[in-house]
């Protein structure tokens, strides 16, 4: 479903976007991880087993992630674009 796809890609731009925020200095928030084609190929190929996008993309992303606090900061960013 291309709707599908299209969530798992506005979340993808968003983390992008906080990644690119705190590397420029325009965020205090620290962001280390951007979301990589790898991830969306992995999101995408799980989509077709699954519902959710949210908990597809919840689950590729937050375990490559090892700070907790930015952790809990993309996993309410996720919960934030896919309400």
């Amino acid at each position: 479903d291309i709707r599908r796809l299209y969530d798992a890609i506005r979340v993808a731009n968003r983390l992008r976007e906080m990644y690119q925020a705190y590397q420029v200095g325009e965020s205090n928030e620290p962001m280390d991880f951007t979301t990589s084609l790898r991830e969306m190929v992995n999101i995408a190929l799980r989509m077709n087993h699954a519902q959710n996008v949210k908990d597809v993309a919840r689950r590729v992303i937050l375990p490559k992630i090892g700070d907790r606090r930015q952790r809990v900061m993309v996993d309410q960013t996720i919960n934030a674009v896919l309400p």
